[in-house]
Order: C-alpha cells, then structure tokens, then sequence
C-alpha cells in the first residue's frame, strides 16, 4: 500500500464497529467530519464524508477525487447501518458468510450496500443516534478510516469515559 494513502492500523477491539459517544448533537457531527476531511486531505484520499442523525444530515464534503456517485453510496450504506444497527462493513460480513445477497433478504441494492464505511453513532442508554460514512476508497479502508475518525474524537473528549 502507498504510503501516501495509509490508514492507521490498530487492531479493532470487539465494539469497533459500534462506537459510543458520550454526547451527539450537531457540533460533534461537525467535529467528526472535520476530523474526517483533515486526515484524509493530509494523508491524499479522495473521500467524500457524511454524518447524520436520524432526523437530517449534519455534515457533508467531498473531496479532490472523489467519485461523483459517492452520494449515492453514502445514502445506501446509511440506510444499511439503520436498518440493520450494525456498520455496512459488519452487515456485509454477515450476508457474506450467510450465502446470502440483498435480493435474497427482499431488499433492493439501489437502496442498501454491502461494502463498508457506514458506522452507527450511539449513546450510553439510547442507542444509535446517527451514522458516520467515509467512502471513495475500497471497502475495508473505508471501514478502519471510519473507525479510525470515532477513536481520535473518543481520545479527543478524554479517557474517562467508558467507550463499551
């Protein structure tokens, strides 16, 4: 892999794909796709960003070299990891080791994907809140890249609170 295009690997402990907040409203949304736009502008990736909640989007920007249907893709793994409450990463392992495809679970692949990048937001006691999407690369980087942004804002607000 190209230096210039790295993705910080550490290993995902078992909720990484499900992270925690401790708060969500529409700065925190707007922190996590900065962050998301400034690691990704200094590290060369051409990567469109999305955060939402459940009501509304909160944060969008693409990129240099982003692929005009990246909208598109955002909206369909969004509409996975709320379906399911799970990333689109996850989702996608699963009906992978199940043999099965969207049309076989009675679903439409215009409006849900497979292909990760799509992480749902919760809170302690309440649940999913919202989604982080990260799309323009493969699968699996999109995947940590999103993962990565929700561990930096989770170190961000402090080790005091209980991420799991």
């Amino acid at each position: 892999m190209d230096a210039s295009i790295s993705i910080e690997s550490r290993p995902f402990e078992a909720c990484a794909s499900t992270p925690t907040l401790p708060d969500f409203n529409e700065s925190i949304a707007r922190r996590l796709g900065e962050m998301a736009a400034n690691i990704a502008v200094r590290r060369g990736l051409p990567i469109a960003v999305s955060v939402v909640s459940q009501r509304s989007p909160l944060f969008y920007c693409t990129l240099d070299g982003n692929r005009t249907e990246d909208s598109e893709s955002i909206r369909r793994k969004q509409n996975t990891v709320f379906r399911f409450r799970k990333s689109s990463h996850d989702v996608g392992r699963m009906f992978a080791q199940a043999g099965w495809s969207l049309e076989s679970q009675g679903l439409s692949a215009r409006d849900y994907a497979l292909d990760g990048g799509s992480v749902p937001l919760s809170l302690v006691d309440t649940g999913i809140v919202g989604v982080m999407t990260v799309t323009g690369l493969d699968c699996a980087r999109n995947h940590e890249l999103a993962v990565e942004i929700v561990r930096c804002y989770l170190d961000e607000v402090g080790p005091d609170f209980a991420r799991d």
